[in-house]
């Protein structure tokens, strides 16, 4: 049996932690070709986004801010992980405070990591696009 095309955690000794992740549209060969999660591991997600769910380990911990809904990339056949618009991973993720100096004040495209107060979910933070006013 193979899986884990997103993640694959196996081991008792460990504890994998995921927080603001988007896990989706990866594969392997298995059953659980995104997200692998031995009934063994030990694994916690929070505002994660993913798909689909895990429901065969006992050994995983979901907070109630983690979705399943496509993230809305803007193109991923083309590798383009940004998110549309419309994802509903923009604004969902949670605020670390190493999220505000040095390299984690950055996303992949070296952009301020939290935009319009809330951290998104995933590499790249989104940015609105439209006409900028000034008020004097």
């Amino acid at each position: 049996m193979g899986g884990g095309g997103g993640t694959y955690d196996s081991s008792a000794l460990t504890y994998a932690t995921y927080e603001n992740c988007i896990i989706y549209f990866n594969s392997a060969s298995g059953e659980a070709s995104n997200c692998y999660v031995s009934a063994t591991a030990w694994a916690a997600f929070t505002n994660c986004c993913f798909a689909p769910a895990l429901t065969s380990a006992v050994a995983v911990s979901y907070s109630i801010n983690n979705i399943t809904a496509d993230p809305q990339f803007i193109d991923k056949d083309a590798g383009n992980w940004r998110l549309r618009a419309n994802s509903p991973c923009i604004n969902t993720g949670i605020n670390e405070s190493w999220m505000t100096t040095g390299y984690g004040s950055i996303d992949l495209d070296g952009r301020t990591r939290i935009r319009y107060g809330t951290v998104d979910m995933g590499a790249y933070e989104g940015i609105y696009e439209g006409t900028v006013y000034k008020m004097y």
